[in-house]
C-alpha cells in the first residue's frame, strides 16, 4: 500500500494522489480536517491560518489557546447554582461553603481577569 498523505507544514497535509492541501489540526480538543481547495503551499498556509482563527473563535478560544473567561465564569456560576439547588439531604453547609470558596479562587485565576 502506498503512502497517500504527506506532511507539508504545521497543521498542513497534502493528499498525494490529487495534490490538494488540507488543514488537519486539534482545536478545542477535537481534530478538524478541512480541504483548503488549493495545491500551492504558500496559499495553503494563508488559508490554514484563516481557518484556524475561525475554528478557534467558534470554540471560544483566543489566539493563545485560552478559553474565553466570560464563558468559564458562566460555567462556574451554573455549577454553583445546580449544587445549591440539590435537596438538603444531599449536601451539607460546610460542603457548599467549600465549593463557593473554590469557585472564588477559580474566578480569580481566569485568563484576562484584572483582579488577581
Amino acid at each position: 500500500m502506498s503512502k497517500t498523505w504527506e506532511k507539508v507544514a504545521e497543521n498542513l497535509v497534502r493528499h498525494l494522489p490529487s495534490g490538494g492541501m488540507y488543514l488537519r489540526a486539534k482545536v478545542g480538543g477535537k481534530i478538524i480536517k478541512r480541504s483548503l481547495r488549493t495545491k500551492a503551499v504558500k496559499v495553503g498556509k494563508m488559508k490554514r491560518d484563516d481557518l484556524l482563527k475561525e475554528s478557534r473563535e467558534e470554540v471560544g478560544i483566543d489566539g493563545k489557546g485560552f478559553a474565553d473567561s466570560l464563558k468559564l465564569k458562566a460555567v462556574i456560576e451554573l455549577t454553583l447554582e445546580s449544587y445549591a439547588a440539590l435537596p438538603k439531604y444531599q449536601k451539607t453547609p460546610a460542603n457548599l461553603a467549600y465549593r463557593q470558596q473554590v469557585a472564588v479562587v477559580l474566578g480569580r485565576s481566569l485568563p484576562g481577569d484584572p483582579k488577581k
